[in-house]
């Protein structure tokens, strides 16, 4: 994890935007070119301000110093994207952009546990090697 940035570092601030647009991107592409949904302005508003704060809290924990969670969450956000993706090139019938969507909450959500126990672990792991 050498190419992550530093914790607390100005660099966090550039992998959160490339993040957040990326994260955007991806999910306009699903709703709006895969599923040729109609364009709808406050819908890709909302997009856009979902991927903004997702990106904020996992960057935000990156930038805490918490990279293990950073790792963890965006492989399952990665895999979520791509799984919501998938679902569309399914064409699924009337309820494929929410089961796209639930796709990627589910692996989302997983990244993020795994994340959070991973962080525990370590955290556990330097207390036990201080009070050695």
């Amino acid at each position: 994890m050498n190419y992550l940035p530093q914790a607390r570092s100005r660099r966090w601030l550039v992998w959160f935007v490339w993040y957040a647009i990326m994260m955007t991107i991806v999910m306009w592409l699903a709703r709006f070119a895969v599923w040729r949904n109609e364009t709808d302005i406050w819908l890709a508003l909302r997009l856009l301000l979902f991927s903004i704060i997702v990106a904020a809290v996992i960057n935000g924990m990156g930038w805490l110093g918490a990279r293990w969670f950073w790792l963890l969450s965006s492989i399952g956000t990665g895999i979520g994207l791509a799984s919501m993706i998938r679902s569309a090139y399914l064409n699924i019938d009337a309820w494929g952009d929410l089961i796209g969507f639930l796709y990627f909450m589910l692996f989302s959500g997983a990244g993020i546990a795994l994340g959070f126990v991973a962080e525990i672990v370590r955290y556990i792991r330097l207390r036990l090697r201080r009070t050695s």
